[in-house]
């Protein structure tokens, strides 16, 4: 099957070239392409051109969650008929495992996983091995380690009606392959045996699987809705894929576990050799156990530090990642280039200093070492063709690409926004005044600030003055934040004040105005490339302006003017020799589900059951804390549920 792009409207403005430039290069050999988009020139809808052409599996890659959640909705959207998986990190809390030395402090890790998410981790891992036409989006999480394509792909289990197969054998295979022994009601994961019938909840769908036998035969399979535990099919065959993502081979196991239990005596002998006699008991103990949890239920909290014996690597070889389960050729798209790719660069450096102070200390094996996300190096070599994407694109890019293509002209036509500078003094008051004019055209406005303080401060100033503002800094928890966007974007609040996090990945058309203080500030949020990154917000407005405070122009403000400008002036020289005229942009306010997701929420879409019995659930939860006086949790588990309230809301409006 090939990708089969669906949309209610072609390709305009610069895209028709931007997709053929970018094509034909990469089919004429080249390997590294830069594409250089304006804020709100439909880089997503050109890529998804770009992918339907080449028709490559494709991984694209992204920095954070929230962005890769708007991409994951977005190719869904345009490949309603291919499989498009989500692979991000499942933690909604963690804590890795640590060492501080210079307190003697053990830090167990702790984390706190989203079963919806790693629902659609493993789902996306499938569909790489099921699918000849996927399109994954990740995070740096797919640079981790996991377990060997090959391993995974071995020990999925399939099963047909009229097999002849013990209950016993198919529960130890589970067992194996990382599923959980469960009683009552089941999640991804786990399975569950009655008489002569046992319920699979597999670790990527979210219908649930029943067998049943008669003597030691499969009498029949069925595919089973895991809330209103109705048939939805019956099935001749079914095929159940690995709950854990570290798997290891069944030939390979006594051969791994021999070979865990050689490291571990050779770093018993060096712990005694150096009298650290503490240290050699401890590595001892927390090794034996692991091996025991292991062989016991197939996994333990940490497994990933063995990953190297699993796989059978070489010490300092590569960890196999979500890229080795790619075809041997397949398109990379970097999306936000210019803040993805520093990110991939810093990550082993941390991860090897966390690691280094549990070696040493006896916490961990030394092959913990290479259970570590890919380098900047390794990436590049596992990876063809790639295409960057970003308004801004880094240093990196810049010189390491053979072809940059510019995408200026948006398909609404729409330019760049204008540019105002104001003097610093009375900054405030003039923001004021700006906040009511977009006001009173049913606008929203941006400010931008240089601290968290400020931001607040700022905001709780406009609502005295009766102006509906909000403010928006890293303190702020995700589910908040995305639900502040929502309120801004529905009308609920006017004004929003933030730091840093108003720049990539946040569409909202909604906004005329950005107002930048304290712009001739030098320094990382006032740099040329946050500069434009900040002022494209306003450039999906017909009436899209920057407000820049400063008293002087620093070489930041200047060369982010005169960039912008120059866009400016080819967008308006263009929609002149072409007669085209600037059209605003309308787009669905409506929250996607991932957004919606909190802590251990895992709600489905028009799941209506099972978001009232989620609400009654955390209604519980909210009143237990506020009896035992913890109001800023009871306070999260309240926005949670009114986020919950508002889709079922929408959900019955629409039927």
């Amino acid at each position: 099957m090939n990708f089969n792009l669906k949309a209610d409207f072609s390709p305009a403005g610069d895209q028709p070239f931007a997709i053929k430039e970018i094509c034909q290069s990469f089919s004429e050999g080249a390997s590294r392409q830069i594409l250089m988009g304006v804020t709100g020139s439909g880089k997503t809808y050109t890529v998804s051109n770009i992918i339907k052409n080449l028709n490559l599996p494709t991984l694209v890659l992204t920095h954070n969650k929230t962005l890769a959640a708007q991409l994951y909705e977005e190719f869904k959207k345009f490949f309603p008929e291919n499989d498009v998986g989500y692979f991000v990190s499942y933690y909604d809390y963690y804590q890795p495992e640590a060492y501080i030395v210079h307190e003697s402090k053990y830090i167990e890790k702790d984390a706190r996983i989203n079963a919806e998410i790693e629902r659609l981790r493993n789902q996306a891992v499938k569909k790489l091995v099921t699918s000849s036409h996927p399109i994954i989006i990740g995070t740096v999480s797919s640079l981790y380690g996991i377990g060997a394509p090959k391993d995974y792909i071995e020990n999925v289990m399939s099963i047909r009606k009229g097999d002849s197969i013990e209950p016993k054998k198919v529960a130890e295979k589970l067992l194996s392959i990382g599923y959980i022994y469960e009683m009552g009601a089941i999640s991804n994961g786990t399975f569950e045996r009655q008489n002569d019938s046992m319920k699979i909840q597999t670790a990527d769908d979210e219908n649930s699987i029943l067998l049943e036998w008669f003597g030691d035969e499969i009498d029949s399979i069925a595919s089973i809705d895991s809330i209103s535990r109705e048939k939805n099919a019956d099935l001749e065959k079914v095929s159940i894929f690995p709950s854990t993502l570290h798997v290891m081979s069944d030939k390979n196991r006594n051969k791994i576990f021999e070979n865990i239990k050689n490291e571990l005596n050779h770093r018993i002998s060096f712990f005694n050799r150096e009298n650290k006699i503490l240290e050699s008991e401890r590595l001892k103990q927390k090794t034996l156990y692991d091996l025991e949890q292991i062989k016991t239920f197939g996994t333990v909290k940490g497994i990933e530090n063995y990953s190297r014996h699993f796989q059978q690597r070489k010490e300092g070889d590569p960890p196999t990642c979500l890229i080795d389960f790619f075809p041997k050729k397949f398109l990379t798209i970097i999306d936000e280039s210019h803040a993805s790719i520093p990110q991939f660069k810093a990550m082993p450096k941390g991860d090897h200093s966390r690691k280094k102070s549990l070696i040493e200390h006896g916490f961990r094996l030394p092959s913990a070492y290479d259970n570590r996300p890919l380098t900047f190096e390794e990436l590049r070599k596992k990876i063809d063709k790639t295409l960057f994407v970003s308004a801004t694109p880094g240093l990196w890019e810049m010189e390491n690409s053979e072809k940059i293509t510019e995408q200026i002209i948006r398909p609404t036509y729409l330019t760049d926004p204008k540019i105002e500078i104001h003097p610093r003094k009375k900054q405030i008051n003039h923001i004021l005044k700006e906040v009511k004019k977009a006001k009173s055209k049913n606008d929203r406005i941006l400010v931008i600030a240089l601290t968290q303080k400020m931001s607040e401060e700022i905001s709780q100033f406009l609502q005295e003055k009766d102006i509906k503002s909000g403010w928006l800094h890293a303190k702020i928890k995700t589910l908040e934040r995305i639900k502040i966007i929502h309120d801004l974007r529905s009308g609920k609040i006017d004004c929003l004040v933030g730091v840093n996090l108003l720049r990539e990945g946040l569409d909202l058309p909604e906004v005329s105005t950005i107002a930048i203080l304290d712009a001739d500030k030098q320094g990382f949020l006032r740099s040329t490339r946050s500069l434009i990154q900040i002022m494209g917000r306003a450039s999906r407005h017909i009436n899209g302006k920057v407000l820049l405070y400063a008293d002087s122009i620093s070489p930041s403000m200047d060369e982010a003017i005169k960039e912008t400008s120059r866009r400016r002036q080819i967008q308006k020289e263009y929609n002149k020799n072409h007669a085209k005229s600037p059209k605003g942009i309308k787009k669905s306010i409506k929250m996607s589900k991932l957004f919606l997701i909190g802590e251990e929420d895992s709600l489905s879409s028009k799941d209506y059951k099972k978001g009232i019995k989620l609400i009654k659930k955390l209604e519980n939860e909210m009143l237990n804390h506020a009896d035992n006086l913890e109001f800023e949790l009871a306070a999260s588990l309240r926005d949670r549920i009114e986020a919950i309230s508002e889709e079922i809301e929408t959900w019955e409006k629409n039927e």
